[in-house]
């Protein structure tokens, strides 16, 4: 809608402008020379030439779209969060791709006004971008040739229409919004925490909390629903900005680091709600967390699948958590249990120094459930880790110290041992818990 509101805008700018026509356009009486490599006035070499251009602009785009940096932008259509989490700034890579399809339209531009030796400000008018992204729905959304294709058929459909009837704008919306309907469907301390406090309006989600986690420990947060444990691993991973208080990790504060910095520094997260690359592989989802750290991927020509310094440790990571035989499925089709491990799989892949667990049982049956504490059994003392969970037998059995947050405030922090015989804390949670399960 910005896009389609930006054209509107310049389009008003242009018809304004009386030097170069205003709204009747401007009439070209020579055209471009290109330094006399090519007579644009011969109709056969313009028509060479916009083909070469195109097929051209066709095979410079399959490479992109192959390569590192057309796996970062497909991920970021996919799920731009995840990207960030997984370490990749994302708004340098999109901005790219912006410039990108601004050189091929400016170059579209320049054909298009020596094709029709005129310039007209109707070409800058909402329309115009609506049957842009027309073409592109048509033709497939997320494919090299699809908007080629669907430019074709709508530029035909329109041909045929206007050869039957003067209404053929009117039979042509109806047919494209079907058409487009149906398509669309297809030190010793790692982490320190000071003060930490978020408001959300009214409420009190992180209530001036202060933690450290030394390296090596896997220390869990529990508390009843709205505790503000999952504002907190947000305000950690950095997607929430805090309103009072410092962070810092290994030293460094990070309180203002995005949330691609934090992850290549080494903090990685999993989601209270999976948050997954739905349309990839499982091994795609993994090595596109192996790319956030191998350098950057401004790389715009070597196909991404066929690296193997990405493949090679992105099946090491699925080995880990037991989904090396699910590598080439697609994540759609995995179970809510295979995704949990997923995640776990795709923080690994990111050489993590602490990892960020939101809630990584939830959902999962009894079976899933024990796996997933034989993987972060197995991780514990290797990585440091944090650990939101609601499972207090897994809690017990896993964590080596514990805080339990209440309203967004700790009321207590210390060894299972001491957690479990604190008054306060059986009444204010684990009484619940007991309860619940009585």
């Amino acid at each position: 809608m910005i896009t389609l509101a930006f054209a509107q805008m310049v389009y008003y700018v242009a018809i304004g402008l009386d030097r170069y026509g205003g709204d009747d356009g401007m009439t070209i009486y020579k055209r471009s020379q290109f330094g006399g490599v090519t007579d644009l006035s011969n109709k056969t070499a313009f028509y060479y030439l916009c083909l070469a251009l195109l097929l051209a602009a066709i095979y410079l785009v399959w490479r992109l779209v192959h390569s590192r940096f057309g796996m970062v932008i497909q991920g970021a259509r996919s799920n731009e969060r995840r990207m960030r989490a997984i370490g990749f700034p994302t708004y340098r890579y999109k901005l790219l791709c912006f410039v990108f399809a601004g050189m091929l339209c400016g170059l579209a531009g320049a054909l298009l006004a020596n094709h029709t030796d005129f310039i007209s400000p109707a070409l800058m008018h909402w329309t115009r971008s609506g049957d842009l992204i027309v073409m592109a729905v048509l033709g497939g959304m997320g494919t090299v040739f699809g908007p080629v294709i669907g430019a074709l058929a709508l530029l035909v459909l329109e041909e045929a229409l206007s050869g039957i009837t003067q209404y053929s704008q009117i039979i042509l919306g109806p047919v494209a919004s079907t058409v487009c309907s149906w398509a669309a469907a297809m030190a010793d301390a790692l982490l320190e925490i000071e003060g930490v406090s978020k408001r959300f309006g009214g409420v009190i989600a992180s209530d001036a909390i202060s933690l450290t986690v030394p390296k090596g420990e896997l220390h869990a947060v529990i508390g009843p629903n709205g505790a503000g444990k999952t504002t907190l691993i947000a305000q950690l991973a950095g997607e929430i900005t805090s309103d009072a208080g410092r962070i810092r990790f290994d030293g460094l504060d990070v309180t203002a680091l995005p949330v691609d910095r934090r992850s290549q520094l080494g903090l990685a997260r999993s989601f209270q709600i999976t948050s997954l690359f739905l349309d990839f592989t499982a091994l795609d989802n993994v090595a596109l967390a192996v790319q956030a750290h191998a350098g950057h991927s401004f790389r715009f020509w070597r196909n991404a699948r066929r690296e193997p310094q990405l493949r090679d440790p992105a099946r090491a990571a699925l080995a880990r958590v037991g989904l090396a035989g699910r590598a080439d499925v697609i994540v759609s089709k995995l179970s809510h249990g295979e995704h949990r491990q997923l995640e776990i799989a795709m923080a690994l892949a990111t050489s993590p120094r602490m990892l960020l667990l939101d809630e990584p049982t939830a959902g999962m049956g009894p079976e899933e459930s024990a796996r997933m504490v034989k993987t972060l059994r197995e991780l514990k003392g290797e990585l440091t880790i944090l650990l939101i969970e609601h499972d207090m037998e897994a809690v017990f059995a896993l964590a080596d110290r514990i805080t339990v947050l209440v309203y967004g405030r700790i009321i207590a922090s210390g060894s299972p041992e001491a957690i479990r015989a604190n008054a306060e804390v059986r009444e204010a949670y684990l009484g619940e818990q007991e309860a619940a399960h009585g």
